[in-house]
């Protein structure tokens, strides 16, 4: 069987041969399945995050120079140096800058006077350098007085008539600079304290025990005291080491109690 195909058909068949091809190689393209693992997806960024660490309840003294070190940091670290503000230690005469280059730690720092004694609330803020500034804020309890510890002095005899060996009541100040005052005025009959040192001496009159209050008043009012029992006995008699009632001829001793 012959078939005749006229020039102008054979260049139609040709052309639509070529589409046909063309759309089974796209088809077939189209089919072929992705490799697995090559498809990647970003990550947004995490926001920056700066975080101040709380120093706890503090106290600090009167009269003599505060250096109180607090710190903070910045996830992002591009946001470096950090900048500082508590906006109510203007009042106490306080302020507050960094110690470093990248601003995470900072310092407190000035000289608050009695007039500003007494317990503030402190929220302090650290702030980055970004074009949107990140920051992050904590609040703690600051306490602004002089605090006086006195060191209670122990089980102690005496005699009645006889001179006792000096006893130094000892106080520690938070303001190492500050001076310190003693007094005790119940002593018993015979025995004094220093008002600049704390040292208890003399002769005892008596004999018995006695309750005695030794008070450490530094120049800012703040107060410190110890509460001990003052004994004296007859020679010859021994200390029972405990407080008690004491009649003549019975043991008499120290015992101190530490009281705030």
């Amino acid at each position: 069987m012959r078939i005749s195909i006229k020039p102008g058909r054979s260049r139609v068949l040709a052309i639509t041969a070529s589409v046909l091809l063309s759309g089974s190689a796209l088809a077939a393209a189209a089919t072929v399945p992705a490799r697995a693992g090559t498809a990647s997806v970003r990550q947004p960024a995490a926001a920056a995050k700066v975080t101040v660490t709380n120093p706890g309840a503090t106290t600090e003294p009167l009269e003599t120079p505060i250096d109180l070190v607090l710190k903070a940091a910045d996830t992002n670290t591009a946001g470096y140096p950090l900048t500082w503000s508590a906006p109510a230690l203007a009042a106490l005469g306080l302020t507050i800058a960094p110690t470093n280059a990248n601003g995470t730690t900072a310092a407190i720092t000035g000289t608050a006077t009695v007039a500003e004694a007494g317990a503030y609330n402190i929220a302090v803020t650290a702030r980055d350098s970004e074009a949107t500034p990140v920051t992050g804020t904590t609040t703690f309890k600051l306490t602004l007085a002089n605090t006086i510890t006195v060191t209670n002095p122990g089980a102690q005899t005496t005699l009645p008539g006889a001179a006792i060996t000096p006893l130094a009541i000892a106080a520690k100040d938070n303001d190492a600079d500050a001076t310190i005052t003693y007094a005790a005025p119940d002593l018993p009959a015979g025995l004094a304290i220093d008002p600049t040192t704390g040292v208890i001496s003399g002769e005892p009159t008596v004999v018995g025990v006695t309750s005695v209050t030794v008070t450490a008043t530094d120049n800012t009012g703040a107060v410190g005291k110890a509460v001990f029992a003052v004994g004296s006995a007859l020679d010859g008699d021994r200390a029972r080491g405990e407080r008690a009632d004491v009649d003549q001829g019975d043991a008499g001793l120290f015992v101190a109690e530490a009281v705030d």
